[in-house]
């Protein structure tokens, strides 16, 4: 069979229109040819290899319409059957005998959208580039099997000869680029680390489908991205690469889409050594759009910037209530490594939401001092309304028992509006039910 041409198989019996071989009047008279056919050994001849090439052009792509069969069809017939039949005189008329003449007009009325495609000459001389054609794969391929019962099967291309010193030039592999869009979560892995590979030798740009393997749904596919661009070096990560990144970041916050958020959020700690300057940069421009600082400080603390503590508590001070939070929020997420000087204040803060937070803040910072003065909101000795001193009970519960116990107990002894939820978190802290009186509970734990 000469290379290059696909040929498509077509049985004699389905080359009348409206014939099945084995209904009406024709079924018995069709019976008897088949067996005499069978027995004389020329079952063969009922399939016959129809060498017409379809022409595999690539100026004008393969095309065919159902609209004649369908116009063509008596009332009630099925469209569809009249199709399968008539396969071989319809497939065989207008590819074999009248392709010059019926191919425009089905290229009419069944268009391909248009699609980038190779040069001619160059298919000629790279047989590979045939293969790797979507363009061919779209008109051609696509149109036989719509046609045809038969699968065309494709030769395997030649192997490619990759010159470890060549550089793709251009950019990345279309074949790479398609692998990135699949529904297959070892297939996109796989074109993430051909990315990187390619960003890393060829110094290519960070191209889309790298970044947005950052907010991929499957942990491997995001931690494989996330992890290969934190090892980049920096000169592949150019002034050029590192904005890219960071707009890139700052879009998914700015979409509000809550889905790729909460992925890209997985992703943020690994870009750190990339993004933390460039998001403590833009944090400061006071004649930035409020929403892109505000994806500045939460990324700030979310990738665990110590250096940024500063920005975000001037920030959580901000006239502009909604940059504010988002500073506050960043701040919280530095776990700990923002100290009591930051946070005390943050208690009488405007915002109720930032007091919480201030309030959090000190369960995480922990020690003498911080339980001291969640001590001081609970038993009243400062002016703290009834959420606030809720929220202080519940971050007491969480310390160590040996410094909750205490604390818990004289709340049920001195916050009669608590009795009933420091008992609770009593008897979950301790696994004893002592009962609602703090007497009992202080000569349990003390011993008298």
């Amino acid at each position: 069979m000469p290379e290059g041409k696909v040929y498509m198989r077509k049985s004699p019996l389905l080359n009348c229109r409206g014939f099945s071989p084995f209904s009406g009047n024709n079924g018995m008279c069709c019976l008897v040819l088949w067996l005499l056919l069978c027995c004389m050994g020329t079952a063969g001849a009922m399939t016959s290899l129809v060498e017409q090439p379809i022409p595999l052009s690539l100026d004008t792509p393969y095309a065919w319409s159902a609209e004649e069969d369908a116009s063509e069809a008596e009332p009630g017939e099925d469209v569809g059957e009249d199709v399968g039949e008539d396969v071989g005189d319809d497939v065989g008329d207008d590819v074999g005998d009248d392709v010059g003449d019926d191919a425009p007009d089905a290229a009419e009325a069944f268009t391909m959208p248009d699609r980038d495609l190779p040069d001619p000459e160059a298919v000629a001389e790279d047989e590979t580039i045939l293969w790797e054609s979507t363009g061919m794969g779209t008109s051609v391929e696509r149109a036989i099997h719509l046609l045809m019962d038969t699968p065309v099967v494709w030769d395997a291309p030649p192997p490619r000869e990759i010159d470890a010193g060549a550089s793709s030039g251009a950019g990345i592999s279309p074949v790479v680029m398609g692998q990135a869009h699949s529904m297959d979560t070892q297939a996109r892995q796989r074109a993430v680390e051909a990315m990187l590979d390619a960003v890393a030798r060829e110094n290519q740009p960070l191209p889309d489908e790298l970044l947005w393997a950052l907010a991929d749904s499957n942990d491997s596919v995001r931690n494989t991205a996330a992890q290969g661009i934190q090892q980049l070096p920096d000169n592949v990560m150019t002034q050029a690469a590192l904005q890219r990144l960071q707009e890139y970041v700052l879009s998914v916050f700015v979409s509000m889409e809550a889905g790729l958020i909460s992925e890209l959020d997985k992703a943020l700690p690994y870009l750190r050594r990339h993004l933390a300057q460039p998001m403590m940069n833009l944090l400061q421009q006071s004649g930035e759009e409020t929403v892109r600082r505000r994806a500045a400080a939460y990324s700030l603390g979310r990738m665990g910037v110590e250096e940024a503590r500063e920005l975000l508590v001037r920030g959580a001070w901000a006239d502009d209530a909604a940059l504010a939070w988002s500073s506050a929020e960043g701040l919280l997420l530095l776990e700990g490594r923002a100290g009591l000087q930051d946070w005390m204040p943050m208690l009488e803060h405007p915002q109720e939401g930032i007091r919480y937070m201030a309030v959090r803040a000190l369960g995480q910072i922990g020690g003498p001092e911080a339980l001291q003065a969640l001590r001081s909101i609970l038993l009243g000795e400062s002016e703290f309304d009834y959420n606030l001193r809720s929220q202080a009970l519940q971050v007491v519960a969480e310390f160590p028992r040996q410094d909750a116990i205490p604390i818990l107990i004289a709340v049920m002894e001195q916050a009669p509006g608590f009795r009933t939820t420091a008992g609770n978190y009593l008897r979950h802290k301790t696994q004893q039910d002592i009962g609602d009186s703090p007497e009992d509970w202080r000569a349990w734990y003390y011993g008298g």
